[in-house]
């Protein structure tokens, strides 16, 4: 086995020395201690040994975790830190993978010797995003048009509920997510393929709602978005297939209903809401729970209660 340079590991360290001498202390020493604790993960792993008791880390969210995931305020990690319940969902938690993926995440617990995770599998795992949404359809309502807008697909169907609770469904064909490159914002081409995304996501909804009444179905204005970007009160943020449609309009789920209600000649309501918060709609009162999304990409959501 060839051994790495000792000339190229202190160019590293002398490049990450560097870097680190305008940062905060507490986060510098902090980072040191991840990075050579990671360093001994790997040569643990490498050698098959396992990784050691982490009495604190799996539950902590220690500063390089909150730096790099900095959407997330101390609510959120306080929560981390009393979670006791983790719910798979997704394609890849879905059949024999997702057995898989639950037993060796139960091993890796185990490993380390801890009972901080009861780890589930969820039921009808690829489609809670648009279940979960029906939490949100209006009583007066009744029924609404939903989608799942993922980067591999968009899941499209009709709910009908009682009292929050489905009576009736229509799942149709799955179509498959174009456009979903991840772009820089002065590109020419964002612009173009943010242009496409609105369209084929129009024309989807209108094909789906004339689908939908020829089959006789009195359809309510409601259509409620599950979309794999964040989002808040309409308006997109962050990175992703579908960040690129925020260069359209400020709130972009404004924008859509516009549109829509504009084709559809009735005054329609759209909602958008975060793919893993919908997910987590579907586990409404669940308390210490979180509900991890494993698909083309990863999302967590909480559960009300």
């Amino acid at each position: 086995m060839k051994k790495v340079s000792k000339k190229k590991i202190n160019t590293t360290l002398k490049n990450i020395e560097n870097k680190l001498n305008n940062i905060d202390s507490e986060v510098a020493e902090e980072y040191i201690e991840w990075i050579d604790k990671k360093t001994t993960y790997l040569k643990q792993s490498l050698d098959r040994s396992g990784y050691g008791p982490q009495p604190d880390d799996l539950k902590r969210g220690d500063i390089v975790n909150k730096i790099i995931k900095d959407n997330w305020t101390n609510k959120h990690w306080d929560y981390w830190k009393k979670n006791k319940n983790v719910i798979l969902v997704g394609g890849l938690a879905s059949g024999l993978l997702g057995e898989k993926l639950k037993f060796y995440c139960e091993e890796f617990v185990k490993e380390n010797e801890q009972k901080c995770y009861q780890i589930t599998l969820a039921d009808q795992s690829q489609n809670l995003g648009m279940i979960g949404c029906t939490k949100k359809i209006d009583a007066k309502n009744k029924n609404a048009l939903i989608f799942d807008l993922g980067h591999s697909f968009m899941k499209r169907g009709f709910f009908e509920v009682e009292n929050r609770k489905i009576t009736n469904q229509i799942i149709l064909k799955n179509k498959k997510s174009p456009y979903m490159d991840s772009v820089s914002d002065n590109d020419l081409r964002a612009q173009n393929d943010a242009k496409k995304l609105h369209e084929y996501i129009v024309n989807l909804i209108v094909e789906t709602y004339e689908e939908i009444q020829s089959q006789n179905y009195d359809i309510s204005n409601q259509i409620i978005v599950s979309i794999a970007n964040y989002v808040k009160n309409g308006v997109l943020f962050g990175r992703g297939g579908y960040a690129k449609l925020q260069l359209l309009a400020n709130n972009y789920g404004n924008f859509l209903e516009k549109e829509i209600s504009y084709l559809l000649k009735r005054e329609m309501s759209v909602t958008l809401i975060h793919d893993g918060t919908a997910i987590a709609y579907s586990f409404y009162g669940e308390r210490e729970t979180v509900c991890l999304s494993l698909g083309t990409s990863f999302g967590i959501g909480f559960p009300e209660y």
